[in-house]
């Protein structure tokens, strides 16, 4: 939690003014979990991007495109420079789609939580046959409904389900916040108490994992920006029953704003359950963790956590081994 003039001083030194009220200084201070998030936050906004570039309203701009080397159609925000541009590109999270397609099979059974516009959905969709399916969780609007139009389009309907939910720790209504005039739409969080005047919000319904009551769970993909932990202790049953494949975006300070946990909490969740944890990124790739790496230079890292038994009996190809 940022003091009062943590708050004051970054919008000063980044924004060049004062917050407008008591009330923008406390949302702020609850929302962000230390300075450097709070600072990330204030370089990311619509307003201090307006002092850099001049104002450019920033409104979406749906397309559809060919992904996957033309395997499937993709509704894409071109005004989205994060998800959406990866996307167009065809090159999106290069690593972690690799991990997917090597230990993804025929019959799978794939939850995309955090789906956003539907990449590692769609991906799915390409290995998993006529018997797997998947289910894909994203709560906010209009980007669920591009994901559903883009499975349409792709004749996908009978092996997607997609959950208009996000997913917590039980099962209530939330709301989602976001910054306003953002490029990154990917980055909403979920947030209590309400935000400052600075971000958007939407009242979402939120549920636990365990609450779907899936029969079959193989591989699990999670990005939900700090929720992370709250999703797996709210699906602590369909994960000790299924023991799946978890690839998860680990970022240390939503994480400790929206679920209250550290790395170290969520490590040693899954080793209280046999499972291991290896960095997949660029740098180290397939190393194994057990806590946020000390000399990190980056604000977060995607991880795989993975079954001690698909490890022994060979299962799983390693991060390491995919070149």
């Amino acid at each position: 939690m940022l003091t009062h003039d943590e708050v004051i001083w970054g919008y000063r030194y980044l924004l060049g003014r004062v917050p407008e009220s008591a009330k923008t200084i406390e949302s702020h201070a609850h929302l962000y979990a230390d300075w450097r998030a709070f600072r990330t936050a204030l370089l990311n906004s619509a307003e201090f991007r307006q002092l850099l570039h001049g104002t450019r309203k920033l409104t979406p701009k749906w397309v559809a495109a060919d992904v996957f080397a033309g395997k499937r159609t993709m509704w894409l925000d071109l005004n989205d420079d994060y998800v959406s541009r990866g996307c167009l590109n065809d090159s999106y999270e290069p690593l972690e789609t690799a991990f997917v397609k090597a230990n993804l099979g025929q019959g799978d059974i794939f939850l995309d939580i955090g789906a956003n516009i539907g990449w590692f959905t769609l991906l799915a969709t390409t290995l998993i046959g006529d018997t797997g399916r998947v289910h894909a969780f994203e709560p906010r609007k209009p980007t669920v409904d591009y994901l559903r139009r883009s499975i349409a389009l792709n004749g996908l309907n009978s092996i997607v389900t997609v959950h208009e939910v996000g997913l917590d720790l039980e099962e209530r209504d939330h709301c989602l916040a976001w910054e306003k005039g953002t490029t990154n739409p990917g980055h909403s969080a979920l947030c209590e108490g309400g935000a400052g005047n600075e971000f958007e919000t939407m009242a979402i319904h939120v549920t636990a994992l365990d609450k779907i009551g899936l029969a079959k769970v193989d591989f699990i993909k999670i990005d939900v920006e700090g929720a992370e932990m709250n999703v797996f202790l709210g699906g602590a049953k369909t994960i000790t029953t299924h023991r799946p494949v978890i690839l998860s975006e680990l970022y240390p300070d939503q994480l400790k704003c929206v679920s209250h946990a550290t790395p170290n909490d969520l490590f040693e969740h899954f080793r209280a359950m046999n499972y291991r944890a290896f960095i997949i990124d660029t740098v180290r790739c397939g190393d194994e963790i057990t806590d946020f790496p000390a000399d990190w230079r980056k604000e977060l890292v995607n991880v795989v956590i993975i079954p001690g038994e698909r490890l022994n009996d060979g299962r799983v190809s390693m991060p390491s081994l995919l070149g």
